[in-house]
């Protein structure tokens, strides 16, 4: 989860509906980095057809969101593997 203002104000009005996912939550700065990163990154395309996720690729790029904290991954969270596509397509 994204700690947008609008989540923010959200978890100000019911702090015990957001309690559990306060530490969880990641700021939109953290995000930007991440993004940047990738994009900076000249061995991307080695990326390619995979499903990525910003927790772990800013473990890769050692990127820490705000108070140095380092966001869990949601697969990692929730015990699910990686799964890696096929390079080519079948028909």
């Amino acid at each position: 989860m994204v700690l947008t203002e609008r989540v923010a104000e959200m978890a100000k009005a019911a702090p015990k509906v957001f309690e559990k996912a306060k530490g969880l939550m990641e700021t939109p700065e953290f995000t930007g980095h991440v993004i940047w990163a990738l994009f900076s990154d000249p061995d991307l395309m080695k990326l390619s057809g995979q499903t990525v996720t910003g927790a772990e690729m800013a473990v890769k790029y050692g990127i820490r969101d705000e108070g140095g904290r380092q966001p869990a991954s949601y697969r990692d969270l929730h015990g699910v593997a990686p799964f890696v596509q096929y390079p080519t397509i079948m028909k």
